[in-house]
């Protein structure tokens, strides 16, 4: 029937062309979407595209201070994975310059200062009056 909107007969598989798209229309009803996707460096989020970024693949864009992270391209992003805190040792006060036992008002006061300092304390302090590493 010559009296049939073509337009009558599609369906559209979304209302609007989203920001940041390409939409392809029906040849015979040009006010229908036949056909989307987004653009380069955004992906499809429902019915919207959204850029594409380290996080939405669960990785971080950066690498935090004193931590050491595998690199990985994500969606053509440089992006870092498997962070790792980096060991660091922290000068302990200076009476205790030179090496100590495991126990001792001078390990003990290097011990609550690497706790003060949010480090973990190791078991020894060495000649150069080092006792925090955190790993």
């Amino acid at each position: 029937n010559s009296c049939v909107n073509p337009c009558d007969l599609r369906t559209a598989v979304i209302s609007s062309c989203p920001a940041n798209a390409s939409c392809s229309y029906f040849s015979d009803c040009s006010s229908k979407i036949q056909s989307w996707s987004c653009n380069s460096d955004y992906e499809k989020s429902g019915n919207s595209c959204v850029a594409i970024t380290c996080s939405s693949g669960g990785y971080t864009s950066y690498i935090p201070v004193s931590y050491t992270c595998s690199t990985i391209i994500y969606k053509g992003l440089t992006c870092y994975t498997n962070c790792i805190k980096q060991e660091e040792e922290v000068d302990c006060p200076s009476e205790c310059s030179y090496l100590y036992g495991s126990s001792g008002t001078c390990y003990d006061t290097c011990r609550m200062k690497c706790k003060r300092l949010g480090y973990a304390p190791t078991n020894i302090v060495t000649s150069t009056g080092k006792l925090c590493a955190i790993r």
